[in-house]
């Protein structure tokens, strides 16, 4: 779950994200149906968007390895930027015990390179980072804070 969170102190609004796809006798690529993740209700973000401009807190679920997903945080992410310039990503993909780390990561370049070196992805997080990129690239370029919410590894996993 990717929590998006503005300033503005209103009711919370979950989105969740599901991959719909066509039957095999007629493939189609899969599309995300969002709904609304408190009355579980269908949704689209053009309609999610009055909803985003009255709250402090949006919740995005996803399934970690769905492009579609990531695309659609990207997409949620992107509107609450639009709606408020001082909008933050919080991330449960990285422990908050990194989060020095992803500061001097958002302060640099914000190359994939450097976040490499500087984030130990693969044994941290563990999916491809191809997924998350578009999320952590935009994000730097529009310098909007990051923050890792994760426990650490070893409470997570032993």
């Amino acid at each position: 779950m990717t929590p998006f969170i503005g300033r503005r102190l209103y009711p919370l609004l979950v989105l969740s994200l599901s991959l719909a796809t066509a039957c095999a006798s007629r493939p189609q690529a899969p599309t995300a149906n969002l709904s609304d993740g408190v009355t579980g209700h269908p949704i689209t973000l053009r309609s999610a968007h009055d909803a985003m401009a009255k709250v402090r807190h949006i919740y995005v679920a996803e399934n970690h390895e769905s492009s579609i997903d990531h695309f659609v945080q990207l997409q949620v992410l992107a509107e609450a930027h639009r709606l408020d310039e001082g909008v933050a990503l919080a991330i449960e993909w990285l422990p908050h015990t990194l989060q020095d780390k992803l500061n001097t990561w958002l302060a640099g370049s914000g190359s994939k390179e450097s976040f490499l070196e500087i984030i130990t992805w693969k044994k941290t997080w563990g999916f491809s980072l191809d997924l998350y990129w578009p999320i952590l690239s935009w994000a730097h370029e529009h310098a909007i804070p990051i923050y890792a919410l994760n426990a650490p590894r070893n409470l997570v996993f032993g």
